[in-house]
């Protein structure tokens, strides 16, 4: 794409997890960086600080995704406690590294107050936080799971409501 984009083009690297093959990561960020490329990752945090510090030498913007601010309920909903993901956003804090905060809307996952409170303390708490993101939930995967033979495992088909997500970016804004 440098034939198209010349010096303004970059690359976002995603998955499933990019950490979960870091080696080929760590491969595929110092290539990149020669080239002059500006590189995004989109990760979920879940990795080892080690393996974050390496990254982010060759990363300009990490896509961070924050899914529930609540550890116990972030345990029941991903399988997963959210300490070692907060442990790498103050890793990334620490090297000065430009990160976005992602963070979905579930209804009746993860949509209440003080949810959305704690994403703005953590955005204010972290100065790589350059912005967040909420990202209103949407069924647009459950056609495509059915096509894939998976089943979908959260029964909501709704979109988020408008007015919520409205309210939700207020509190965010506000604190």
């Amino acid at each position: 794409d440098k034939a198209d984009y010349g010096d303004s083009g970059g690359i976002t690297i995603s998955g499933g997890e990019p950490f979960m093959q870091f080696e080929a990561l760590i491969t595929l960020l110092k290539t990149l960086k020669e080239n002059g490329y500006h590189v995004c990752i989109e990760t979920s945090g879940y990795t080892t600080s080690e393996r974050m510090l390496e990254a982010a030498k060759y990363t300009d913007l990490f896509l961070y995704d924050y899914k529930e601010s609540n550890n116990k309920r972030h345990l029941k909903y991903t399988g997963i406690k959210q300490d070692k993901i907060l442990n790498n956003l103050d890793v990334l804090d620490g090297v000065n590294a430009r990160v976005i905060l992602r963070c979905p809307i579930i209804p009746s996952v993860n949509d209440y107050n003080e949810h959305f409170e704690k994403i703005a303390q953590t955005a204010n708490d972290h100065t790589s936080i350059q912005s967040v993101e909420l990202m209103p939930y949407h069924p647009l995967g459950i056609s495509k799971a059915n096509n894939i033979g998976e089943e979908y495992v959260y029964e909501n088909d709704q979109f988020a409501e408008t007015s919520l997500v409205e309210n939700y970016c207020k509190i965010t804004q506000q604190n």
